[in-house]
């Protein structure tokens, strides 16, 4: 079942989020080379089901990230939903998965190193990638080096901007400070605009790629979803890995 791609062996990622198995096929099928699965995206993303990470690990040829965000809202968690995150970050991992998608913060709005230290834990190994929490943080640059202490390998950030493309000087910056974590920009990104964030100190590009799609009539309740545009990621495919 597994797709081959010219881009598979390349140190550059693009990474499409999948909340169904549609558009993990399609993302596959277009050049993405990691997929961060999840539901919900219309609240920025939940932890998704098992079964479809899964599915993601064993029907595409991506490297799969899972998030793993336990509610909608603040990224402000009891001691019972960390626990419940560090479940599901084992769980996920026995799955196959390459790498988890975590971020949790403190009341007064910094980052929550003690929740982060058992995020890792959990992970044991795997891929730890602090997620869009960062970009309503109130830490500043010297969270680069803190992030990359307390063991993530990557930063998903808009650079505290509404949109990567608005932040992208300062994503640029995150860049240089950081020494082993990369900077993934995110949030806004399309085939109009990644010609304004690529650039050689990001390795990975994070994107929905998304289209809605109506399916059928509208009844009591909405018909509407988000998947992955095949057109989207193909067109952001090409721009990246033919630069």
């Amino acid at each position: 079942m597994h797709n081959s791609n010219v881009h598979r062996m390349t140190n550059i990622h693009l990474e499409i989020i999948a909340t169904n198995a549609e558009s993990c096929l399609i993302a596959n099928e277009n050049g993405a080379t990691r997929l961060e699965v999840c539901s919900a995206l219309q609240v920025g993303g939940l932890t998704p089901a098992l079964s479809l990470i899964e599915y993601a690990v064993e029907y595409t040829a991506c490297d799969v990230a899972a998030l793993i965000r336990v509610r909608e809202g603040s990224f402000v968690y009891s001691d019972e939903e960390i626990k419940i995150m560090c479940n599901d970050i084992r769980r996920s991992k026995d799955k196959g998965i390459k790498a988890v998608v975590v971020g949790a913060l403190n009341a007064d709005g910094t980052i929550d190193f003690k929740a982060l230290e058992k995020f890792v834990k959990a992970a044991n190994g795997i891929d730890v990638a602090f997620q869009r929490a960062f970009d309503v943080c109130t830490n500043g640059d010297e969270a680069i080096k803190q992030l990359e202490d307390a063991g993530c390998t990557r930063l998903l950030s808009s650079g505290k901007k509404m949109t990567c493309v608005e932040g992208i000087e300062n994503l640029r910056r995150y860049a240089s400070l950081a020494t082993s974590m990369e900077i993934m920009p995110g949030s806004g990104l399309r085939s109009s605009n990644i010609h304004e964030v690529f650039g050689n100190e990001f390795r990975s590009y994070h994107t929905s790629a998304s289209e809605l799609v109506h399916a059928g009539e509208h009844g009591v309740m909405s018909n509407e979803y988000l998947r992955a545009s095949g057109k989207e990621v193909k067109a952001i495919a090409d721009f990246i890995f033919n630069k």
